[in-house]
């Protein structure tokens, strides 16, 4: 049955190839450990850029970032034939514990027998905090298996079908081969009815955003009892302000139709005590016209007829005078209610 190789031989696959480009100090008891590669492509913008070992990738928070390994793998017959004629080799990498405990979700994952290439990772800043890491860092640990029974072994090793092993033979970033049918437009979707609100989405994040959501679909829902407070104070506001209206429209009313029924009473008085005058006034002009005329009559009645005109003139425009003096006083005079 298969075994797991120790560190010693582990250290042969360093010397006949099968691991190229490694470090003997990223030997374990039962593992080696790859390293991080100066290569990366950062999944939230597309970038992809190079740097030289010693240099820091930084991954913001909920940031993932496409990285390889700088190790090199030959798994191929002829090469592994080097040692284990006629046997074959697999592996088994997970991520370093160290970097798990700084808040990074990398994905364990597989060396099949055959490959022949660098390791890619995506790693994933699940923190809350940006996150450092050295060009040149171990990050992470193969275990290997050596592969001695028949039945382990595989009739199809890695790169032996160029049409489905896209990745043999490939170094440094090599993004995924995946590809989608021509006709997916015309095939029957399988989803979810609804995408679910910014706040439901937000949450399937992880953290540090579900937790943001969580805050801020609190702050929502305070805002929205202080918006219904608000609503429901300026509606009061404005009842009262209609019923305040309102009562000050009847008072106005009032006080206005006892103002109008005053100033009639008075104006009808002052048009009765104006009348009167002037219908006294009038007897008494009458009274002197009369008098004036029979002083002309006697006046002629004795031939001073140079006295007439002028005395004539004067009582002419007396009444005149009295006339128009009566006409504008007796027409403002307004008939009893």
């Amino acid at each position: 049955m298969a075994r797991i190789l120790s560190d010693k031989e582990i250290q042969k696959l360093l010397d006949n190839g099968m691991i190229s480009k490694g470090d003997l100090k990223q030997i374990r008891a039962n593992s080696y450990v790859f390293r991080l590669g100066q290569e990366v492509r950062f999944f939230s913008t597309k970038e992809k850029k190079t740097g030289i070992l010693g240099d820091i990738l930084e991954i913001n928070a909920g940031d993932s970032a496409l990285v390889h390994s700088i190790e090199i793998v030959d798994f191929s017959q002829e090469v592994i034939d080097r040692l284990y004629k006629g046997y074959q080799l697999c592996a088994l990498l997970t991520p370093s514990t160290t970097l798990i405990r700084e808040g990074l979700q990398l994905p364990s994952t597989k060396i099949d027998p055959g490959y022949m290439g660098t390791l890619n990772w995506t790693i994933r800043n699940s923190g809350i905090e940006p996150v450092q890491m050295e060009l040149g860092e171990p990050i992470f640990k193969a275990t290997f298996f050596l592969l001695v029974e028949k039945e382990e072994i595989p009739q199809n090793k890695y790169g032996s079908r160029s049409e489905r092993d896209f990745y043999h033979g490939k170094t440094g970033l090599v993004d995924s081969k995946r590809r989608l049918p021509v006709d997916i437009n015309t095939r029957k979707k399988i989803c979810v009815s609804s995408k679910g609100t910014e706040f439901e989405r937000l949450k399937q994040s992880g953290f540090p955003y579900d937790f943001i959501a969580t805050q801020l679909k609190q702050v929502g829902d305070q805002m929205e009892i202080v918006t219904d407070d608000f609503a429901r104070i300026d509606d009061h506001v404005k009842e009262q302000n209609k019923d305040l209206t309102q009562k000050i429209n009847e008072i106005e009313g009032r006080v206005q139709g006892i103002i109008d029924k005053k100033m009639d009473s008075v104006f009808e008085r002052m048009d009765n005590m104006v009348f009167k005058k002037l219908v006294g006034g009038g007897v008494a002009m009458v009274s002197l016209l009369m008098g004036l005329g029979a002083g002309v009559k006697y006046l002629i009645d004795i031939k001073q007829s140079s006295l007439i005109t002028p005395i004539a003139s004067v009582l002419a425009v007396v009444g005149v005078l009295s006339v128009v003096i009566y006409s504008c006083i007796g027409g403002r005079r307004k008939p009893p209610m």
